[in-house]
């Protein structure tokens, strides 16, 4: 394997982070070896066609590929209560990086901290992925009870080995000849409990056995939790990654372009990765505005909004789940869309909020 490739997904949403993530890999390319920065566009334009002008070199190489989400149109998706569609594209990337044997994912929200050779060198072991623990899952799914909880023991054998998708290392062959994009979206469309992370809650189920494990400074976390009596090595991961971090990743409601957003440790060093790159201005004109309306992390949080998305969510996988029975037992679908119809309630409840929120 000798060009590095690497992929984010976005919609316009997106846009300038995505200009800063690429300007931190640009900065860290080996001269060796040529790094192709695949952009996964869900939106014409999403990402802004100066950038190559600015960044593309001998060693550096933006390929841009424009994703219909129309490639998972023979799926069911609705139970999946994302504020983007984009974070599905990560799991057709086998298939739209043809020519890649390997691939290396990476979140909009992340910057780079060193260079990237060796986390893609990697010996894989034979695994079809390599990702970093997800310290505050297997913190929350552990530490409390409550719906999340309780779908986590149902989906997953082992909540300690829970991982984050913000940072993947795909082996696309293996992933094009075993099917795996088929099993994710299947499970997508017919969860056995509501899934409240998506994705990634699908992607853990369906390599909870089957993945490498990686340093947790690939994916270092810009929030600190604080963790108690008996997550010593939760608390071992966390300082690991806060002293010496590799990818640090703005999760959540942390990102240093919205205003409203807490503040991290690592908003600094973020910005000053900004001002260095070509794209300060883009950044900045973005604090100022604030995001895109129907975006991720569009609005401030507002606990009613976040209590009907889960109502949605919880109504469209339970009335999923009656349908299959409804169908096994040759009933007509009464009470499946009846909780169909719940779930379209709770979901304009929650577009109704949301737009009183931004008004």
């Amino acid at each position: 394997m000798n060009d590095i490739h690497i992929a984010c997904a976005l919609d316009k949403g997106m846009s300038v982070p995505a200009l800063i993530l690429a300007y931190s890999v640009n900065k860290y390319v080996s001269h060796d070896r040529k790094t192709i920065f695949h952009v996964l566009e869900c939106e014409q334009d999403a990402f802004p066609s100066y950038a190559d002008h600015i960044l593309n070199s001998d060693y550096f190489q933006i390929c841009r590929h424009q994703v219909s989400l129309d490639i998972f149109k023979d799926y069911d998706l609705s139970i999946a209560a994302v504020p983007s569609l984009a974070t599905f594209a990560r799991l057709a990337i086998p298939q739209i990086i043809s020519n890649a044997e390997r691939v290396l994912y990476l979140d909009c929200d992340v910057i780079i901290n060193r260079s990237l050779d060796e986390l893609f060198d990697i010996d894989m072991n034979g695994f079809p992925l390599a990702a970093g623990r997800d310290l505050t899952q297997a913190y929350f799914l552990r530490r409390f009870n409550g719906p999340h909880q309780k779908a986590g023991k149902i989906l997953f054998k082992n909540i300690n080995s829970y991982f984050n998708a913000g940072v993947l290392l795909i082996d696309c062959n293996k992933w094009r000849n075993s099917g795996y994009v088929d099993s994710i979206i299947k499970f997508l469309g017919a969860p056995p409990a509501p899934l409240f992370l998506a994705d990634q809650d699908a992607l853990n189920v369906v390599f909870q056995d089957n993945h490498l494990e990686l340093d947790p400074r690939w994916n270092s976390w810009a929030v600190c939790y604080s963790f108690g009596e008996g997550e010593e090595e939760l608390v071992k991961f966390a300082q690991l990654c806060a002293d010496d971090p590799w990818i640090i990743h703005f999760i959540g409601r942390a990102k240093p372009w919205i205003s409203f957003h807490r503040k991290t440790n690592f908003h600094q060093l973020y910005w000053a990765v900004a001002a260095e790159s070509p794209f300060l201005s883009q950044l900045i004109a973005a604090y100022d505005a604030g995001p895109l309306e129907n975006t991720a992390y569009a609005l401030r949080k507002v606990p009613a909004i976040y209590s009907y998305r889960r109502l949605w969510e919880f109504f469209f996988t339970l009335s999923k789940a009656v349908a299959k029975i409804e169908s096994a037992l040759r009933m007509k679908r009464i009470l499946s869309t009846k909780l169909m119809a719940l779930g379209r309630d709770a979901y304009d409840k929650c577009q109704e909020l949301e737009q009183a929120a931004l008004n």
